[in-house]
């Protein structure tokens, strides 16, 4: 995967931070506890296309039992991100089509893991034999597939290892804390320029978010870029996109 150029230093925040920061939701992160998070636990990245975007901030608390009997709630496939790990993101990268994922932290899934895989798993939909595992245990299995993987990568350090397929049913509004950004290939009649963040990109995320689920509302969203490091990846904090609503916590302090 070709390196990711960053437009604005790591600590720079568009037009969208102050007002983001003004109205500050309680499950908010900041861009350096996102940051520090990757290059500690590691973190959970979910590619998604733009206009379905919105699907992965809905239906947040739903167990795996309400989502066999609920044909709309889908599986969603995680690959464990660290900064020792090469990136790796599903369809993302300049040659494949997905420009959005979204980042979440490990130590806030609770109970929504349902499956656990050092590799692609090629899963489709949610099978009969899944159930919702306890929080100690996918922690327990995560942390193991990611030490592992770091240990693959630190033995052939110019490898591209294979995606890490963690599956949850659901996910914890608290937990997803951000979204990478990448300029995705073109699709047909599109130029160059309107894949980049200001020829569309970050258009096509808002209008994303306007689709969020009430649990969103009001919360911002720190973006990132990302770099191959050449044995590693670094995540470059460029932008704060918020979602639209009245924040949580500033309608019950009322």
């Amino acid at each position: 995967m070709q390196p990711v150029n960053s437009v604005a230093p790591a600590s720079s925040v568009s037009a969208a931070g102050p007002a983001a920061a003004a109205g500050k939701h309680k499950q908010d992160k900041t861009p350096e506890q996102i940051t520090e998070a990757f290059s500690k636990g590691g973190l959970l990245v979910r590619t998604a296309q733009t206009n379905n975007a919105h699907y992965e901030l809905r239906d947040n608390h739903i167990s795996v039992d309400q989502g066999r009997d609920n044909n709309d709630v889908r599986l969603r496939k995680w690959s464990m991100a660290h900064s020792e790990l090469k990136p790796n993101f599903f369809q993302m990268g300049p040659e494949h089509p997905r420009e959005a994922a979204f980042l979440a932290l490990p130590d806030k899934v609770g109970n929504h893991v349902v499956g656990v895989h050092e590799k692609d798993n090629f899963s489709g939909s949610i099978r009969p034999d899944m159930k919702n595992m306890p929080y100690e245990q996918s922690k327990a299995q995560m942390d193991q597939v990611l030490n592992t993987l770091k240990t693959n990568q630190r033995t052939n350090p110019k490898q591209q290892l294979d995606n890490s397929e963690i599956q949850t049913v659901g996910m914890p509004s608290d937990s997803i804390a951000g979204m990478l950004f990448n300029p995705a290939k073109p699709k047909f009649g599109q130029s160059a320029s309107e894949t980049t963040w200001e020829g569309g990109g970050k258009a096509r995320f808002e209008n994303m978010l306007q689709k969020a689920g009430p649990d969103f509302h009001g919360r911002s969203f720190p973006v990132f870029r990302y770099q191959d490091t050449g044995s590693g990846t670094r995540l470059e904090h460029f932008d704060t996109i918020r979602v639209p609503g009245q924040a949580a916590d500033a309608a019950e302090a009322a």
